[in-house]
């Protein structure tokens, strides 16, 4: 059964943690790879980009294909032009017959909607993040008001949606008037055998981290990760250094400077996937303050690494992390209410490993083999 697998924002083989690149791409390289194990002949389109690769690619039986168009453009009238030539581009590249389309992000749904009806097969699409999210928990009205309407269009066109949580499931069917019969809740896994317990000392060798308690983020430079608050909550911990794991400009710098922490900040920069399991073994504790997440795909990776989790309790960050049991959620944006979660876990050994443990079991649940089982027998399902 051959899948065309659509995504026009990102291309997943870029290292994580650069201005678009996030836990979509973490999605998108998990889920292909789990489709392919199970059978599936899986063409995975994608924009061209001068960004480097990831060491490690993605199974055998993925295809990747790189639609000559470059990144795309952040105003309405290029970004539109740029999804017309993306599924043109596609459906000229494109060989043989497909069963199913699968589009992630809306810019790629809309993409998809063309292409689908091209073929005559379902369109299935995973928003993994929505414009009436990020105006809910963000506060924000940044995003355009034809986004909106894009996403409510997909939610009540496309054949099938997956999603992550049941929160995710709620805002779908009640923001977007998405069938509720039509939703898959299929939450994403973790690939067990990379992301695994490792070895501090080395880990912090590796990324030349000093030997003091140590807290990690991870994410890209988006307002909705909120890592500001993170240095905030740095300086009303009396130890504890923070490293932050993606691509940052000045502003974290600045504001740790004019807090007096910059001592206790360590920003990584990108950091390639191969080595992350070597960077969260480093960490005493994972921190994700993020004011959405439709599910927190660091957290999960976090906690296959060991590490309690400490998150803001929204979305499927919710549900993922057993406050009290594998980490502690956090009620509201306050740097106090985090630096206490985060200091208690620093100072008490004995407990941070056996919420680590816990965490551990956790993860175990989500395996991307068991999400592959519940797509696969639905994405026969749609196509007849």
């Amino acid at each position: 059964m051959r899948i065309a697998i659509l995504s026009h924002h990102t291309c997943p083989l870029v290292a994580m943690g650069r201005a678009r690149v996030g836990g979509m791409n973490a999605y998108l390289r998990g889920m292909c790879s789990a489709l392919a194990r199970w059978g599936m002949e899986v063409n995975l389109f994608t924009c061209a980009h001068d960004a480097p690769h990831e060491a490690v690619g993605l199974s055998p039986g993925v295809r990747v294909e790189h639609i000559p168009l470059g990144y795309p453009p952040t105003d309405a009238q290029g970004l539109l032009a740029s999804i017309n030539a993306f599924w043109q581009g596609v459906l000229r590249s494109a060989s043989g017959r497909f069963r199913v389309v699968h589009a992630h992000y809306w810019t790629s749904g809309l993409a998809g909607l063309r292409l689908a009806e091209a073929w005559g097969v379902p369109l299935v699409v995973t928003f993994h993040t929505t414009a009436l999210a990020k105006r809910l928990f963000l506060d924000s009205h940044t995003e355009p008001a034809s986004r909106l309407r894009a996403e409510r269009l997909l939610a009540q066109r496309a054949q099938g949606i997956t999603a992550s949580s049941t929160h995710e499931v709620a805002l779908l069917t009640q923001g977007y008037g998405a069938d509720p019969h039509r939703i898959l809740l299929a939450p994403p896994g973790v690939d067990l055998e990379h992301f695994r317990p490792g070895d501090r000392e080395g880990g912090r060798r590796l990324f030349r981290l000093p030997d003091v308690p140590l807290v990690l983020a991870v994410g890209r430079p988006d307002p909705i990760k909120r890592f500001p608050l993170l240095i905030d909550a740095l300086a009303h911990m009396e130890e504890g250094h923070l490293a932050i794991a993606g691509e940052h400009d000045g502003v974290l710098r600045g504001l740790a400077q004019r807090l007096g922490v910059e001592h206790r900040l360590h920003l990584l920069g990108p950091v390639p996937v191969h080595v992350m399991p070597h960077l969260y073994s480093a960490a005493d504790l994972v921190v994700v303050p993020s004011t959405y997440e439709s599910f927190g795909m660091v957290a999960l990776e976090g906690m296959a690494c060991g590490r309690p989790v400490v998150a803001s309790r929204v979305g499927g960050l919710a549900g993922l992390v057993a406050h009290g049991q594998t980490g502690y959620l956090v009620e509201r944006a306050c740097p106090r209410a985090y630096a206490f979660r985060m200091e208690t876990l620093l100072g008490s050994p004995t407990l941070r490993q056996a919420m680590g443990e816990r965490a551990l079991q956790r993860a175990r649940l989500f395996s991307w083999d068991a999400w592959a089982v519940r797509v696969v027998s639905w994405y026969q399902g749609l196509a007849g």
